[in-house]
């Protein structure tokens, strides 16, 4: 520990001789490169034109900025007032605001402001340009403009008549690669060339060397400054930089590299500003010279760090507010506010001891002699640190040291009055460092002990009058140790208060005047702890609505010098005041009309009582003396977006320190400025269906002559249903900038737009006059306002002359209408007259016709009975021509079924008559003894063939009686029963075997599997005898002999049979009517046309089923028969 000690004391004295070496990070640019927007990293040059714009030129186009977007110019060669080359060299600006650009391969170009495009100059006899490779393009002091034409010449350019001449010296090869010109107050020059550094007095034929590659120029030179005391700067691309007197006496060289001036050799940009501040860029980044040392300060490129310069700057810029831009050589533009120079962030940086050890500072306290106690978060540890100096004391965990620090993530500090060090650590508890000492005492949090530290993990700390420390911890409330004290006390809440306060997370802590302790809680609100009584009470929005903070997240409570107590919490800032009758009431902060963040994570008060309120994504600055609202101040471009550490805002010595992620910010507050003006409010597009619209001069149907912004105003049509304005404040510094619209003549209202929005857009305005105005504001400072007048006029049916022919034609109406009023009721007392006397003939026709009625009722209801009863007549004689069909068909059965049974029957009367007539011969010859046993054995042999011929026979005739029985039964009779398909369909083929045996045709049964259904059999057997016979009758040819196919199929539900021949088959008008009843192709030939009726009736009223018929002429008829299953005929 002696050592450590030792070592301690060796680095804070050494470290006073590296305070020349630090620099805090005084100089920040807010970069933008190509994901930004820019065409393209590599810049040549930077100018602001007349309007405010910010011109960029690059390897790849032109662009324009307006402080948020990009606007790219690129060459079109179907467009002769496009950019003439996307290689843009240079650019000027004259006095009057015009632009001129230089490109490398398309000559000299103008931008024509007013009509948004450019006028090309290129080289040739009509110009007087040398050549099309303007490389330094610059505005002389007479209203010319010096042109270099690299490679060929320097010559002056005539903007008013657009002409080039050379110079009175002609083409010296000496000015054939000029860079830059710089003019001399006795009207001479200097150019700075390839060829060196020359002056020319504007009137002799000589150039004079003021540097020349062979004396002690040795590098190349582009860039050069005379300054305001009249002393050259030549900047060198190896070599450093010179400073001359305009005889070329050099008065100082700054060399780079190892232990020069410059760590980075090359030196490409100068800039003197209006301040007189010389700036001076490299290839590491930029340089300050300070003129009292005679030195140069070196903010070198960081790539850890955003905010730092690029790494290769080419050149340099001041606007007119004095903003410093720079442009690289890969890595874009970047732009710097002097103002913020008085702004000190102290980081991290590489390979440097007296830095920062972590950029992540989360407590500061200020000590007496200046030098400040750090807590760092991560893995930064515990730092004594002395701005201007740097670090001179760092205490880190050491896990071999029990005594060291606990943890190296810290969050709050404290100083007792004994000069000891609290040291609260996330997630280790308390340290406690003796005055002078380096070896730390630990506090932890004991679950069973109830004096120990109230929680591991602390959020705040702070020693009161009495020397007490209290301690706020995330997850164990409040605790206090008092001085002396071994032990905490930790405190409960308030009987009936619902808010556990043993586990609560404590945020911030202070003490007023009349000893009260109060502190702000996470979901809580604020709470006053009575340290007489230790009773606690809290104001919580939901516990005493109305008097309590705006929001019950308080982070940072803070008592002004004044004794004011503010609570500044997740919703703002509010005051706490005491009511005449000893009440505390709340009042909240009126705070700024932005997008900003409202949660207030610190508070600090500088030396002019002015509080300083540090937020989620930067700083506020708030005189409650003077101001209505804070005031944002964005002291880093943007670079404190991530907020401040709630223990890391203290003042002391004039000076506010601040603790963020990004590192300690320190500032005088009384030095900062306040708060800039908007800059110039333009309008850039006019929008037509989201589409900006481009100026269209000599076009007289052009919505645009001009550009928006030159043009008096605009005048639109019904046609143009949606518009809009895009628009910008020409402001290049941080800050935020809310805007807001109006149109005048349809809303008198102000409408705010997004914090990102800078275009509105209007649908369906009705024809008037109107006028667009917007506003740029800035909180603290006046607004700005451009507007433009536009007209819309209505569509043709709505114009002033189109109204005079609609009245017009309203009068022509109203006096037609009179006219033909005057005719009408002329017209109806002729017409009244005429109906009277047609009313008594109309009585007695009525009459008439009435009895005429009568008398033809009655003949209509005569017709009407004997239409019915004939009807009824037709309708019986159908029925009975259908049971006749049915008759006839089973009349033709019966006689084919009678000579059925006929044939086995004589058979077996013919063998029984000749087994007869044989027995009475054996009994003759049996009874007179002649009988031979030969003719005993033949008769025996006879008598066996023919008892068996007859029992054959009888059985025949028996199957026959049977299936005729069975088939009689079924078609007399309506009996539904389970029944085989293919079985029932075979017993009707042999029931008309007589009819089919004398034809040739040949019937086949297909039946894949039995099919067993419920269904009525006779209805059956009708419906495939009458299939069949039609087929017999009607399909087949005499002459050919003809095939049918039934098939039988079913599903789950439904039965199948299908019947088809290979006949003639219908026509398209025989199958149209093949079921209706009486139809017939063989009308005289023996066909009554009821067949097929019956099977469609059968088919869809007795099996509920459904019947279709296929055929085509000359190809085969098929009937398709659908049917239930399981269906049963209720009763």
């Amino acid at each position: 520990m002696a050592l450590r000690a030792l070592l301690a004391l060796l680095l804070a004295a050494a470290l006073p001789a590296v305070a020349a070496r630090l620099q805090a990070d005084a100089v920040r640019f807010q970069n933008y490169d190509v994901e930004q927007g820019l065409s393209h990293g590599r810049v040549r040059a930077i100018a602001q034109d007349g309007s405010g714009y910010i011109w960029i030129a690059t390897r790849d186009g032109l662009n324009r900025f307006d402080g948020r977007r990009f606007r790219i110019y690129r060459h079109d060669p179907a467009d002769p007032h496009s950019l003439p080359d996307n290689v843009v060299m240079a650019l000027a600006t004259q006095a009057d605001g015009t632009l001129w650009i230089g490109t490398a391969g398309g000559g000299l170009a103008r931008y024509d402001a007013a009509l948004d495009r450019f006028e090309r100059y290129r080289a040739g006899a009509q110009t007087g340009l040398a050549n099309n490779y303007v490389r330094t393009v610059q505005a002389g002091s007479d209203g010319l403009l010096w042109v270099g034409c690299f490679g060929l010449a320097v010559q002056r350019f005539d903007p008013r008549t657009g002409k080039a001449h050379d110079l009175s010296i002609g083409r010296p090869p000496q000015l054939q690669r000029v860079h830059r010109v710089i003019e001399l107050p006795d009207g001479g020059s200097i150019f700075i060339a390839g060829a060196g550094v020359l002056r020319w007095d504007g009137h002799s034929a000589q150039l004079q060397h003021l540097l020349a590659p062979q004396g002690e120029l040795q590098s190349t030179v582009e860039w050069a400054l005379l300054d305001r005391a009249q002393q050259l700067w030549i900047g060198l691309l190896d070599g450093g930089l010179m400073r001359l007197k305009l005889d070329g006496t050099v008065m100082a060289h700054y060399r780079s590299g190892a232990g020069a001036v410059f760590k980075s050799g090359d030196v490409r940009g100068l800039l003197q500003t209006r301040s007189g501040d010389i700036w001076v860029g490299t290839r590491g980044g930029i340089a300050r010279y300070d003129a009292d040392s005679d030195g140069f300060v070196e903010i070198r490129h960081d790539e850890a760090d955003d905010s730092s310069p690029a790494a290769d700057i080419y050149m340099l810029f001041e606007d007119r507010e004095g903003l410093i831009w720079s442009g690289s050589s890969s890595q874009g533009i970047g732009v710097h506010d002097p103002v913020s120079q008085g702004v000190a962030v102290y980081r991290r940086r590489a390979n440097d001891p007296a830095s920062l050890p972590d950029n992540s500072v989360q407590a500061v306290l200020h000590l007496a002699d200046g030098s400040l106690w750090l807590g760092l978060g991560r893995d930064g540890g515990l730092v004594r640190f002395q701005p201007g100096v740097g670090v001179v004391q760092h205490f880190r965990h050491d896990a071999a040291d029990p005594h060291s620090l606990a943890s190296n993530a810290i969050t709050a500090l404290a100083l007792g009055r004994d000069g000891s060090l609290w040291v609260g650590l996330e997630a280790y508890g308390l340290d406690r460092l003796p005055p002078g000492g380096t070896r730390f005492v630990h506090f932890r949090r004991k679950a069973a002990d109830a004096h120990s530290l109230p929680g591991n993990l602390i959020n705040d700390l702070y020693v009161d009058t009495e020397d007490t420390l209290w301690v706020g911890s995330d997850g164990g409330g409040l605790g206090s140790l008092c001085s002396g004290c071994s032990e905490f006390r930790r405190y409960a809440s308030t009987p009936g208060d619902d808010f556990d306060l043993s586990v609560a997370t404590v945020t911030g802590i202070v003490e007023t005047r009349d000893r009260s302790i109060w502190f702000g809680l996470f979901g809580g609100g604020l709470a006053r702890l009575d340290r007489d009584s230790g009773t606690v009470q809290r104001f919580g929005t939901q516990r005493n609505a109305g008097a309590g903070p705006s929001n019950d997240v308080v982070r940072a409570p803070f008592v002004a010098r004044d004794g004011t107590l503010w609570a500044g919490g997740s919703a703002g800032l509010d005051k706490i005041v005491r009511g005449s009758d000893g009440s505390l009431g709340f009042q909240a902060q009126q705070w700024p009309a932005d997008a900003g963040s409202r949660s207030i994570s610190c508070i600090v008060e500088d030396e002019r009582n002015v509080l300083w309120l540090g937020t989620a994504d930067g700083l506020l600055r708030f005189d409650p003396a003077v101001d209505l609202s804070p005031q944002r101040i964005p002291l880093l471009n943007h670079g404190d977006r991530r907020g401040y550490a709630s223990n890391a805002c203290v003042a002391g010595g004039g000076q506010v320190f601040l603790g963020s992620p990004a590192g300690l910010v320190e500032f005088a507050g009384a030095a900062l400025p306040t708060m800039a003006t908007v800059g110039p409010l333009v309008l850039n597009d006019l929008l037509l269906f989201n589409q900006p619209v481009r100026p269209q001069p000599g076009r007289d149907d052009a919505l645009l002559q001009r550009a928006l912004s030159y043009s008096n105003g605009l005048q639109l049509d019904y046609q143009h249903s949606v518009f809009g304005f895009d628009f910008a404040a020409l402001d290049y510094r941080g800050g935020d900038i809310v805007y807001r619209y109006r149109l005048d003549g349809l809303n008198d209202d102000w409408v705010p737009l997004l914090p990102d929005q800078r275009s509105v857009s209007f649908s369906r305005v009705p024809a008037g006059n109107y006028r667009f105005r917007v506003q740029a504001r800035r909180d603290g400072v006046a607004p700005r306002e451009t507007g433009i007048d536009l007209r819309i006029a209505p569509p043709p049916w709505r114009s002033p002359w189109a109204y005079a022919g609609y009245a017009l034609l309203a009068l022509c109406i109203v006096g037609g209408s009179m006219r033909r009023n005057r005719r009408r009721l002329a017209y109806a007392r002729h017409v009244a007259a005429t109906i009277q006397r047609s009313e008594e003939a109309l009585r007695k026709l009525n009459d008439e016709l009435e009895a005429r009625v009568v008398q033809r009722t009655v003949d209509l209801s005569r017709s009407n009975a004997e239409l019915q009863a004939t009807l009824d007549q037709l309708r019986l004689a159908q029925r009975q021509l259908v049971e006749a069909e049915k008759f006839a068909s089973l009349g033709g059965l019966v006689a084919g079924i009678s000579h059925e049974i006929n044939t086995p029957l004589g058979v077996c009367l013919t063998a029984a008559s000749h087994l007869q007539q044989q027995s009475v011969q054996l009994r003759a010859r049996l009874a007179d003894g002649s009988l031979r046993r030969s003719e005993l054995e033949q008769f025996q042999r006879a008598a066996c063939e023919g008892s068996d011929l007859i029992l054959r026979n009888l059985q025949r005739a028996d199957r026959l009686v049977r299936s005729f029985k069975q088939t009689a039964v079924d078609q007399s009779t309506d009996e539904w029963r389970e029944l085989d398909l293919e079985q029932s369909v075979r017993e009707a083929l042999i029931m008309l075997g007589p009819v089919l045996r004398p034809t040739p045709h040949r019937i086949r049964i297909e039946c894949a599997q039995p099919v067993h259904l419920f269904a009525s059999p006779g209805a059956l057997y009708q419906i495939v005898s009458n299939l069949v016979l039609n087929a017999l009758q009607h399909a087949f040819l005499p002459e050919r002999a003809g095939n049918l196919v039934i098939q039988i199929s079913a599903s789950d539900d439904y039965a199948h049979l299908r019947v088809a021949d290979d006949g003639r088959g219908m026509n398209d008008n025989e199958r149209a009517h093949a079921f209706d009843p009486f139809f017939t192709t063989r009308r005289g030939s023996g066909g009554s046309g009821l067949g097929l009726h019956i099977v469609y009736n059968l088919v869809t009223q007795v099996l509920r089923g459904q019947i279709d018929c296929d055929s085509v002429s000359g190809a085969g008829t098929c009937f398709d028969i659908r049917w239930p299953r399981h269906f049963r005929r209720e009763g």
